[in-house]
């Protein structure tokens, strides 16, 4: 009996390993076809990856990476990740607490020396929250600059309780970015270097003033969205681990990861990185117009780069390039084995758990916090154990995107599925008579977009709903649940 047990074993394993070939030849060619019709309209360029329990299964470029030159997209080709370097930060953090050279349930107050910011008049950081100075100093904690509700005044993004335009007359609107000195030899004391990828995040800070800014809240108050969070943690890390960010990220994030397509540089347009990454030429964005009812591909229009967007602002918050391979294998090195980067488990956990929204006392939840519902520590995460969840974000830079969403496997996180999709290109395409959202393809047929991908007019608008449709298409196609019940999804 033993021996027909373990033929019938045999067999069951086989009919599943070509169950699962089937299911995944299936999937490819659906995916294949729908990425193919995309392509044709005109709507992606860019490249796609999947993973399905722990194995990269899907790799595919579409479309170009320089329209003009016709230069068709490779899988391998580099991104900048824009917000996507918030979590590489966010880790860099968190290796430093494991070493014991900070606490992130401390003040970050203490870390910052008065001595390498001018602007404190050799005085401890002391912001005060504007419109009510008499309750003093403030002390955000590494938790709440982490986690973005520090109190900092956003630059002049509008929001967290600011008007869409900052007006003369209005208190902030002396700290709006487009007043700020931009003089890099103001900042530093040193000529030459504006865009050439040298700059730190205490230069950045300084040429910000952000240390000079009153709050806009108390700390813990309120969630806003503001990248100066992230340089004031990329200036600790680079203070305590005494080298650059970008060296710091090499040793022990990128370099333990056999990360080679990945590196943080805050150079400018039209500059190559030095050293392993010199023939690296920084991808243009495009935003695609589209016309019309159904709406057809109009024109490619090349998105302007302002050369000082990482040396002079984004650094540790948006300055990390990677391909799809490497950002997956980051992601599966925090989630899977947090250990080849120094990480507990308990660390993972203060990564990706998301902040609380607190509730009002009619049981409604505090709008002050909901535009944050489900950040956590440079990352988001969504979903609840039972059902499909895991972490995910967005990252924009110089009109490129890079969106994923990563289904943790509770029970065996190495057979976690993800999906990853880099595009250079944004559509902006009209909303149909009728209210719905279609799209002439290359053969005329028409493809139907979710609703919400159209109207994006706008030819600054990043068109997140439309990477949030092709990934939410995709991933219906591979069931990609981390191993949860779909029913749940």
């Amino acid at each position: 009996m033993a021996a027909v047990s373990r033929v019938v074993s045999a067999v069951a394993a086989l009919l599943l390993i070509l169950d699962t070939a089937s299911a995944e030849k299936n999937a490819t060619a659906k995916t294949d076809e729908l990425m193919k019709r995309l392509e044709g309209a005109k709507l992606i360029s860019g490249v796609l990856g999947i993973q399905k329990s722990g194995q990269f299964v899907y790799e595919r470029a579409f479309g170009d990476a320089v329209v003009e030159l016709k230069v068709p997209m490779q899988p391998e080709y580099i991104f900048a990740l824009g917000s996507n370097a918030k979590f590489f930060t966010s880790v860099a953090i968190h290796q430093l607490a494991a070493k014991g050279l900070l606490n992130t349930s401390e003040p970050v107050n203490g870390y910052l020396d008065p001595a390498d910011f001018p602007g404190l008049q050799g005085k401890p950081w002391c912001p005060l929250v504007h419109g009510v100075e008499s309750l003093g100093c403030q002390k955000p904690t590494f938790s709440q600059v982490l986690t973005l509700t520090s109190g900092l005044l956003p630059v002049d993004l509008g929001g967290c309780g600011t008007p869409a335009n900052w007006e003369p007359g209005m208190w902030f609107y002396q700290y709006k970015e487009a007043n700020r000195n931009v003089s890099y030899a103001d900042v530093t004391g040193v000529e030459g270097n504006l865009f050439d990828g040298t700059a730190t995040s205490k230069d950045i800070l300084n040429n910000m003033r952000v240390l000079e800014r009153p709050l806009l809240f108390q700390p813990g108050d309120r969630w806003c969205y503001e990248d100066q969070n992230y340089n004031i943690l990329g200036y600790i890390v680079e203070k305590l681990s005494n080298s650059s960010l970008h060296d710091y990220m090499e040793k022990h994030i990128f370099a333990p990861l056999n990360l080679s397509n990945a590196f943080y540089w805050t150079g400018g347009q039209g500059m190559q990185p030095g050293g392993l990454h010199s023939g690296v030429v920084p991808m243009p964005g495009y935003y695609t117009s589209f016309k019309g009812d159904p709406a057809s591909y109009e024109k490619d229009n090349r998105k302007a780069w302002w050369p000082g967007e990482l040396s002079l602002e984004g650094g540790a918050a948006s300055s990390v390039y990677s391909n799809v391979r490497d950002l997956l294998g980051f992601i599966n090195a925090v989630i899977v084995h947090p250990e080849a980067l120094n990480l507990t488990s308990e660390a993972v956990t203060s990564l990706t758990t998301p902040i609380v929204v607190p509730l009002l006392s009619n049981g409604s939840k505090n709008s002050n916090f909901t535009d944050g519902e489900g950040f956590a520590k440079g990352v988001s995460a969504f979903g609840n154990p039972g059902e499909p969840h895991g972490v995910e974000f967005l990252g924009s830079q110089w009109g490129t995107q890079s969106v994923y969403k990563y289904y943790k496997n509770d029970e065996d996180p190495s057979k976690s599925d993800a999906i990853f999709y880099f595009s250079n290109t944004s559509p902006a395409i009209p909303l149909g008579a009728n209210g719905n959202c279609t799209v002439v393809t290359a053969d005329n047929s028409t493809i139907q977009l979710s609703n919400d991908s159209c109207n994006q007019l706008d030819q600054t608008d990043n068109n997140d709903f439309f990477n949030d449709w092709i990934l939410a298409e995709v991933t219906a196609m591979w069931n990609l649940t981390g191993g949860a019940s779909p029913s749940t999804a």
